[in-house]
């Protein structure tokens, strides 16, 4: 009889616990899904080097790698999600010089996990051509 109501009090007990969680998914967990999409009506653009935390979602830029191939180069940028966002988000780079002239601009898709986001760009030109530039990064 001791091993039945001790059987009830466990089954019990974990469906209460399952019934918690409802609070903390919508609380917590949901909200992070609902990621913010780019207003491309009001872009934010900020310079890549001066960008970590100052842009809407509260990114970070921890790594950013470029590579080039006979056609263009492709910019990896990887970021510290803090604010724990999930899912994806098109994000947008200006390239322009010292004087302010625009040379180009790129579009790309930033995917966001629990931990990192990474966006990935391409620019037509050179590796050289890009250090040339100012980098202008738009969220």
């Amino acid at each position: 009889m001791g091993q039945r109501l001790t059987v009830w009090l466990g089954g019990l007990l974990a469906l209460l616990l399952l019934l918690s969680l409802i609070p903390f998914v919508t609380a917590v967990t949901l909200p992070r899904t609902d990621l913010p999409q780019l207003d491309t009506g009001n872009v934010t653009y900020c310079e890549i080097n001066t960008c970590d935390l100052q842009n809407s979602l509260g990114l970070k830029i921890r790594d950013i790698s470029v590579s080039e191939n006979e056609f263009e180069a492709t910019i990896s940028i990887e970021l510290v999600n803090e604010k724990r966002w999930d899912g994806e988000r098109e994000a947008w780079m200006q390239f322009r010089t010292k004087t302010g002239v625009l040379i180009e601009m790129a579009k790309g898709e930033m995917i966001l996990n629990d931990k990192t986001a990474t966006l990935e760009l391409s620019f037509t030109g050179s590796i050289a051509e890009l250090n040339d530039l100012q980098w202008f990064l738009g969220l």
